[in-house]
């Protein structure tokens, strides 16, 4: 049998680490960011029943505000006033961490609200969330942003609350899938390649990472999925596009982004839940 010439062994080795350094830094980087401190305070303006109402919406304590915690608060009912929590708001942004407030009502009382915030420099408009009532939907709508608002610390803070811990797994999915279709139509698909597979592989690492620290096991399933993918989505788009050629930003864009939801999807489905024993959500 003809053995393989030790230099073609070695450049397939240095060619497999150089592909598959990118996904572990985004495992890596995942990890760091699931460690990072972070919480969430629920603040009463003068509404004890719709705090309790955000309060478990959240899955965040009404407490005093600790460290450099996001405040949030809602500003609904007749007694609920910006001047009972101004001063405790403004403090913390002072000292550099953030707040946000449920704007909640019909048209009129959401613009007075938003107006008081107006008018305090160091708050404004950009903390408000506007809500038509504290529904379902909009109960969402405000787990989305205040996602978004942890930024870096989301995973950590999100992995300890059932609910934020389902919103933000939809947020993580949906905005990763919608940045690989710009990513992919932006460029060929062999030069979209490793950046594809770095956001594919942070954004599964990501969703894994809020049920909980996960085994080397699922990750490393997790990141041989994505480059497994790759291939095979390229070979695809090459495929389709040469069908339609005028067609090749979108077909590229919308096979990412498919492919990236199909990842998403995966993680979840395989990561264990916050109160595994030794099986997957899947496997429950």
């Amino acid at each position: 049998m003809a053995r393989t010439p030790p230099g073609l062994v070695k450049r397939g080795m240095k060619t497999g680490f150089a592909k598959g350094k990118p996904m572990g830094l985004a495992v890596v980087m995942s990890a760091r960011g699931a460690a990072r401190d972070g919480s969430v305070s629920v603040v009463d303006a003068g509404d004890p029943e719709a705090t309790a109402v955000v309060s478990t919406a959240l899955g965040a304590a009404v407490r005093a505000p600790v460290n450099d915690d996001l405040i949030v608060c809602v500003l609904a009912g007749p007694g609920a006033r910006l001047a009972n929590v101004s001063s405790r708001l403004v403090e913390q942004r002072r000292a550099g961490g953030d707040v946000l407030v449920a704007v909640v009502g019909d048209a009129v009382q959401r613009r007075d609200h938003v107006e008081a915030l107006r008018a305090e420099p160091d708050l404004g408009v950009g903390v408000a969330v506007p809500l038509p009532g504290l529904d379902s939907q909009s109960l969402e709508t405000l787990r989305d942003a205040v996602v978004k608002r942890l930024g870096p610390t989301a995973v950590s803070v999100a992995r300890g609350s059932a609910p934020l811990r389902e919103t933000a797994t939809r947020g993580l999915v949906e905005r990763g899938a919608m940045r690989a279709g710009v990513v992919a139509a932006l460029s060929g698909s062999k030069a979209a390649s490793p950046v594809l597979a770095a956001l594919q592989a942070r954004m599964a690492a990501d969703v894994s990472n809020l049920a909980g620290d996960q085994p080397q096991g699922v990750q490393a399933a997790q990141a041989a999925g994505v480059a497994l993918s790759a291939p095979v989505w390229r070979q695809v788009a090459r495929s389709l596009s040469a069908a339609v050629p005028s067609w090749r930003p979108a077909i590229r864009a919308g096979i990412a982004y498919g492919v990236t939801r199909l990842v998403g999807l995966v993680a979840t489905r395989l990561r264990r839940s916050p109160n595994h024993s030794d099986a997957s959500e899947e496997e429950r």
